[in-house]
């Protein structure tokens, strides 16, 4: 994730460099910066998708409802299913609210919108259903809801109109690298992601299909009492917008803290330096106008990214912290002294991220991240 984050880092500059730079070189660096990027995306959204099946990736749940989001995915739905696929939409009135986290949910979707797609690539009458419904388990209808628990749920629905699938695809439709497309045409992860978000978020997957007649995916997520809370939903769709304050990035592979750098400067960011946790505290100890600490977590001399925080929040309460890792959520549990109350911004990050991120935090209410 490393080098990933190099690769991608790097050519998203240059990109940046060669739009503005104009002529045919200018537009040959852009090409091929364009597809080498593409094709890091595509290596770390493989790494998601594993982390995300053996439920070991970093979720941020925040309360929403599911009506919102579906109606927020409308242009990225249509685009996905392409030209030819009617899209409908049936969302219950006074839906509950359930506790999720909303990027991979809307990845999950996509995933599940897209097998809909081809499963009618020679179907007829080519219409796909987003359903969402409130669903109450009770003890009588455990055989009906196999891997629920009894209590209120929140159900978001896919049904396409494709060729339908044979009971001994169903059953094996959801393990990883299992595919019944073209070779070089799937990875064969899309659905078992989904799995293992869903199960990660306290719910399951059913899934119903007759062959020729289509395909229903079927997505339960444990219902909430609490309510959306709209401050929090408009700045968790915030664009990317840069900044003025003061940041410290503690990285010690400089040519991961040379993109991040970048990043951050490009934006309008002051940034100072650190390559290891004492070098930081002493950066801090120089620098109290510091109002942001981005740190790697895993790094040598005796104090990881988890400790520095907890120093950097002693030494300076009000300052705001984002630790980055390659590990996902697992390195932080791995770590002998905790760090959960941390966010985290997974590595590989791409600029627009990490200034989302960044600027959510500087944003967010004293003493919060």
């Amino acid at each position: 994730n490393n080098l990933l984050q190099v690769m991608s880092g790097h050519l998203e500059v240059i990109q940046m460099m060669a739009s503005a730079g104009g002529g045919n070189k200018a537009e040959r660096i852009a090409f091929s910066a364009e597809h080498a990027a593409a094709a890091a995306a595509k290596a770390a959204t493989l790494t998601q998708q594993l982390l995300a099946f053996s439920r070991k990736q970093k979720l941020r749940g925040r309360v929403v409802n599911l009506n919102g989001l579906v109606a927020g995915m409308n242009n990225m739905a249509e685009r996905a299913l392409g030209g030819g696929i009617t899209l409908h939409q049936s969302l219950e009135d006074g839906l509950w609210n359930c506790q999720i986290d909303t990027t991979q949910a809307e990845v999950a979707l996509l995933n599940v919108l897209i097998n809909a797609r081809d499963a009618m690539a020679h179907a007829e009458r080519k219409e796909v259903t987003v359903q969402t419904q409130n669903v109450e388990v009770t003890s009588h209808d455990l055989a009906m809801y196999h891997q629920l628990a009894p209590g209120r749920y929140v159900s978001i629905a896919v049904s396409d109109t494709g060729s339908g699938m044979p009971p001994e695809v169903v059953s094996r439709v959801m393990e990883p690298f299992f595919t019944t497309k073209d070779e070089g045409q799937g990875t064969g992860l899309g659905l078992s992601m989904v799995y293992g978000f869903v199960k990660q978020s306290g719910g399951t997957v059913r899934i119903y299909s007759e062959v020729g007649e289509g395909t229903t995916v079927r997505l339960y997520f444990p219902a909430s009492s609490e309510f959306e809370n709209d401050l929090q939903a408009a700045k968790s769709r915030s664009i990317d917008k840069g900044g003025n304050e003061t940041i410290l990035v503690v990285e010690d592979k400089q040519d991961v803290a040379v993109v991040a750098r970048m990043f951050l400067e490009n934006a309008g960011y002051r940034i100072l330096s650190a390559s290891s946790g004492r070098e930081a505290v002493e950066v801090l100890e120089k620098n109290p106008e510091v109002d942001a600490l981005f740190t790697d977590l895993i790094m040598p001399g005796g104090m990881n990214g988890v400790m520095l925080a907890r120093e950097a929040r002693r030494m300076l309460p009000k300052i705001k912290i984002l630790l980055t890792t390659g590990y996902a959520d697992a390195s932080i549990q791995r770590t002998d002294v905790g760090g959960a109350e941390f966010d985290v911004v997974n590595k590989p990050y791409t600029q627009k991220e990490l200034l989302k991120r960044i600027r959510m935090l500087l944003d967010g209410p004293t003493g919060v991240g």
